[in-house]
């Protein structure tokens, strides 16, 4: 409803603006400005009455509900490839994620969040940096009680031509790398989990390697294996890719300073419910070694990042936005618990 286009249905969108965590005169560089009261009808409406809730409160549950599938997802994403990810560090890409990663990561019980420069068009970014490659998947079922290498082989073989055709022009002469695999799973299950297949030409003496493949990664998931069950395979794929190109690594944290805010706005916060003021921020004016204490908003022109109570960002030298708990930066030893942009002005 905020677009003023012509819908009236709250989205997470007009949620986002109603808690004030979005500038109705910032979105998009200013050149979209939202329509706040559009919001407040439309949750009015369809919302608030049913629940007998504030636009504030409704809101708030709307953004809960987006949250916890986001995290959800992520935790059944973990489960199926068999990680743990509460030692990982969650990025936050695109135009809507910066708004929600730190609650995300609060949820899944990370302890860092980051937001790359260019969020906002994360995926475009990262489409051009990646490798030029080709994949090719074909269909050969195979039961590892009765393997065919040679079928095996002239299907690869066939597979890795079609790719390497593919790639070399765009490769400008680079050297190519070749991954196999296979989709394998126990006789009469319904799903396949991938595994790695050697680049040599197999032999009928492989089908014991590609079972031992199969069941070392089916344990790794499930923590077990289906003793005296048959494997078959499904599908084989090669990849075929060009080398991957060096987008440098920053991982030298600069000195810090505690930069001045622009502007402050009231902002109502789900975790902990409650009205906060807020920093709010410009980040290409923020330089590398920038730290700042939430609550606070970081602004650019597709999207914005929030740092909630009881958290802390610090710009990091690629320019991406590094935020944490605090009590987390402190157990780091990274230095002693740094006052609020709020806090440092009052005092």
């Amino acid at each position: 409803a905020a677009f003023g286009r012509g819908g009236n249905q709250p989205a997470v969108t007009d949620a986002n603006l109603l808690l004030g965590r979005i500038n109705p005169s910032g979105f998009a560089g200013g050149e979209f400005p939202l329509d706040n009261h559009a919001s407040e009808t439309a949750m009015t409406e369809h919302i608030c009455k049913k629940l007998a809730a504030s636009t504030a409160e409704a809101s708030a549950a709307v953004l809960e509900v987006v949250e916890e599938n986001m995290a959800s997802a992520a935790r059944v994403h973990a489960v199926e490839s068999g990680k743990e990810i509460r030692n990982r560090v969650l990025i936050g890409f695109g135009g809507g994620a910066p708004l929600h990663v730190a609650n995300v990561m609060a949820k899944l019980g990370m302890k860092r969040f980051l937001v790359p420069m260019g969020a906002g068009v994360g995926s475009a970014v990262g489409f051009l940096r990646a490798p030029v490659s080709y994949e090719v998947v074909r269909s050969l079922h195979q039961s590892m009680s009765n393997f065919d290498a040679d079928a095996v082989n002239t299907c690869l073989e066939e597979m890795k031509d079609t790719a390497t055709r593919t790639v070399e022009p765009a490769a400008l002469g680079q050297t190519l790398t070749e991954v196999r695999s296979a989709s394998m799973r126990y006789v009469g299950q319904g799903h396949e989990i991938t595994v790695p297949v050697p680049c040599h030409r197999l032999s009928q003496q492989d089908n014991a390697t590609l079972r031992e493949a199969f069941e070392t990664k089916y344990r790794e998931i499930y923590h077990r294996n289906v003793p005296g069950a048959e494997v078959e395979v499904i599908t084989w794929s090669v990849l075929v890719t060009a080398p991957v190109p060096d987008v440098g690594v920053f991982e030298t944290l600069p000195n810090t300073y505690n930069p001045e805010p622009n502007n402050y706005r009231t902002v109502f916060e789900t975790r902990p419910v409650g009205k906060f003021d807020y920093a709010v921020f410009w980040r290409p004016d923020l330089k590398p070694g920038a730290q700042i204490v939430g609550p606070a908003a970081i602004e650019e022109e597709e999207t914005t990042t929030i740092i909630p109570t009881g958290m802390q960002a610090t710009v990091l030298a690629s320019g991406a936005i590094l935020g944490e708990h605090l009590v987390c930066h402190q157990e780091l030893g990274a230095g002693s618990h740094r006052k609020s942009a709020r806090e440092r002005t009052d005092a």
